[in-house]
């Protein structure tokens, strides 16, 4: 008995002792990690995430990308350069940043901006839609900015299937 619990808890409470008692109907690999058996062919998902990922590299490699985020991240840069083939400038999101930015993009200096909304005020991504959109740009907000949300970010906006 638990006191000062409703009889809807209580219901929930009882399916899981329920469900804790019945017999496992999966079966656990082991500790030691995936079994010698498992060489299959890899996941159907992190195919299609490789075969996207290769649509969208022969869509944009060699162009020269905008990254807009909240602070430097080296790594992030690296890793979107290689995967996709980008030639990155990175712009912390600071006003004055921003601004210069926006100006730049104005002026045709890239060809893609992305944009790490996840991480920026609607100002900044005004901004630099509005900039973006002056010139024909594509612009890609790409939630957090990690390399599997860009890369999804893209082909949607790009269209790339």
């Amino acid at each position: 008995e638990l006191p000062g619990v409703d009889r809807r808890l209580r219901r929930r409470l009882k399916r899981l002792q329920e469900a804790l008692d019945a017999p496992a109907e999966i079966s656990i690999g082991s500790a030691d990690g995936p079994d010698e058996e498992d060489d299959g062919p890899p996941a159907p998902r992190a195919d299609a995430a490789t075969q996207l990922e290769g649509r969208v590299r022969a869509e944009v490699a060699g162009k020269q990308a905008l990254f807009v985020g909240n602070r430097a991240d080296p790594q992030l840069k690296k890793q979107l350069e290689e995967r996709l083939g980008l030639q990155i400038t990175w712009c912390e999101g600071d006003p004055r940043r921003l601004a210069a930015a926006a100006e730049q993009v104005v002026r045709g200096t890239y060809d893609l901006v992305l944009c790490a909304t996840g991480f920026q005020g609607h100002s900044a991504d005004a901004l630099l839609g509005r900039a973006a959109r002056t010139v024909g740009v594509p612009y890609v907000r790409a939630g957090k900015g990690r390399p599997t949300a860009c890369v999804q970010a893209i082909a949607r906006d790009l269209g790339v299937g």
